[in-house]
């Protein structure tokens, strides 16, 4: 599987290309088509870009965080363990690689700007409240992101974590 988002006409002609002289393989394609398919038609949060709670609000990496990592989850005060436990988390869910996130209103805390490299997204709520990103680097136009498919242009980086999820579920 290829560690980049890419569109769903290059994903099947990509494992066509490589399975084509193999005719039980084309349902093993099938398969793994459908699975990406339906990763493409995910809904976009913000914890799919950095770690966050399960009410998708952003953490704050806690402090102890890369001496739990290093000493293999050795004893730590129960309250720094949880968290970083909670982080360690959020971190595996993320999908895609390499972005931050700044809060631009403190009273709302999913509202801000996500940046990696020169890609600057800005999530925000809509009337009914559901969270929407926009992509503000297009001078011109912005562009409204819903869906994973929506994100393809940006060639983004995936994370193991995801990459894995996508080969065993196909």
């Amino acid at each position: 599987m290829k560690e980049k988002l890419w569109s769903m006409i290059n994903f099947i002609l990509e494992h066509e290309k490589i399975h084509k002289d193999k005719t039980l393989v084309h349902i093993d394609v099938f398969a793994r088509a459908i699975t990406y398919a339906k990763f493409l038609m995910r809904n976009l949060a913000l914890g799919m870009f950095v770690p966050c709670d399960k009410n998708n609000v952003p953490l704050t990496k806690p402090e102890a965080f890369d001496k739990y990592m290093l000493s293999h989850r050795l004893y730590m005060h129960p309250g720094w363990k949880e968290s970083c436990e909670q982080y360690r988390d959020a971190q595996e869910r993320v999908l895609f690689k390499g972005f931050t996130f700044e809060v631009s209103d403190p009273d709302k805390p999913l509202d801000g700007y996500l940046t990696k490299d020169n890609t600057w997204l800005m999530s925000s709520y809509d009337d009914e409240g559901k969270i929407i990103f926009q992509d503000e680097c297009d001078e011109y136009e912005e562009k409204n992101l819903t869906t994973i498919e929506d994100l393809i242009y940006l060639d983004l980086d995936l994370t193991e974590s995801i990459i894995k999820e996508l080969k065993d579920e196909s």
